[in-house]
This record gives C-alpha cells, structure tokens and sequence, in this order.
C-alpha cells in the first residue's frame, strides 16, 4: 500500500485500552506501531508546561519526530481521534503529495 498507518497517543494510562480496540476493530493489519508520549516528556521547567497548548505542541513534537526523523517519511498526514474521513480521503492526499514537493 502507499500509506504506513501510525497511532500516537499522549495518555500512557490508555495503553491497554488503545491496543485492545486497535484489535477488536480489526484494523490492527493496517497499524504498524502505536507510540506513547513518554510520561513527563520535556515538560519539566520549560515556561508554560502548565498549558494544555504546550502539551499538545509536545505531542505533535514528539509524533511527527518519529515518523519524519526516526522513520524518514517524506509526507505524514495527521488526524484527530474524532475525524470522520470521507471516504477519498487517502486517494486525495496520495494524488497531491507531488505538490508538496514543489
């Protein structure tokens, strides 16, 4: 396939129920790995860490370092855990990631 499917999540408290709805939904052929934030990651002594904005910046810090500087992906798409993808969804991005290059 032309996409390599990544789940990120920020709440190591959900690990076992992440992983076992990834299974039960059978969707766990199309998941390569699933990453947990480390817990306290960079937070400590960094103005603003209180944020729920500074967390999430983190998050995203931390999910796009490994799929673009761990994995070396060129192109990554993110999604939130409440979008609903129409169903040309991947088709769109595949048929313009050439944009990007330009």
């Amino acid at each position: 396939g032309h996409f390599t499917f990544y789940v990120s999540c920020d709440n190591l408290a959900l690990q076992s129920e992440l992983s076992a709805l990834i299974d039960r939904a059978e969707v766990s052929f199309l998941v390569r790995k699933v990453w947990f934030t480390p817990a306290g990651f960079s937070l400590n002594g960094k103005p603003f860490a209180n944020s729920p904005l500074y967390r999430i910046s983190e998050h995203y810090r931390f999910a796009l370092g490994k799929a673009v500087d761990e994995l070396g992906h060129s192109h990554v798409i993110v999604t939130e855990d409440d979008l609903l993808p129409s169903p040309d969804f991947l088709f769109y991005f595949r048929e313009t990631a050439s944009l990007l290059d330009q």
